[in-house]
């Protein structure tokens, strides 16, 4: 296959092949320590996930905001050390367990927690569940949803940093492999 730098690249990005995949071959993979470093900086990102009209009031303080009430549900699970079974899902974890999810301790304070909200947002939207007994109400049910649906988005925000990372991939690679590389993203949906 011969291309010349004007031409929209083989990979059908609609960039041209001197802005997409020119020269790739002879750039550096990426390493295993990057890849580390990028599914840790992911795992960490922050944001406070209320709406535009509230983020005026956030406090910059972004905390472990938990998915499962801290008070009412997850200290009636923990043992006696105030620990949980839970999933670490990043890739240093996957390394050391040969690609397997094994349940492990976790503290209560780090258990099903995500960066959503900051300290102002989590205590004024949250604490009809973690304050207060579970009634079952509107504001509770909501609340409930509302923690959720940002969990949800905070993780499929996470998905598509890791796709977008894992489309360099190819990078060092010679022609073919690139070609089998694109072919696979392909296949599992990725581009």
């Amino acid at each position: 296959m011969k291309m010349k730098r004007n031409d929209k690249c083989w990979c059908n990005s609609g960039k041209k092949y001197k802005h997409c995949h020119y020269g790739r071959k002879d750039e550096s993979p990426i390493s295993k320590g990057e890849a580390i470093d990028f599914s840790k900086r992911n795992s960490q990102r922050k944001g406070c996930y209320v709406p535009e009209e509230m983020k005026l009031s956030c406090s910059n303080k972004i905390i472990n905001a938990h998915t499962i009430s801290k008070s009412g549900s997850l200290m009636a699970i923990a043992d006696s050390s105030n620990h949980v079974f839970g999933l670490k899902i990043d890739l240093p974890n996957l390394i050391k367990n040969n690609g397997k999810l094994i349940p492990e301790k976790i503290g209560i304070n780090q258990a099903s927690t995500f960066k959503g909200f900051c300290s102002t947002h989590d205590k004024a939207l949250f604490s009809c569940i973690e304050d207060k007994d579970f009634i079952g109400d509107d504001e509770q049910c909501f609340a409930l949803m509302y923690r959720s649906v940002a969990k949800e988005i905070y993780a499929k925000e996470g998905s598509l940093n890791h796709a977008d990372f894992i489309k360099a991939g190819d990078k060092g690679k010679d022609i073919a492999q690139q070609f089998l590389f694109r072919n696979l993203l392909t296949e599992i949906k990725l581009l």
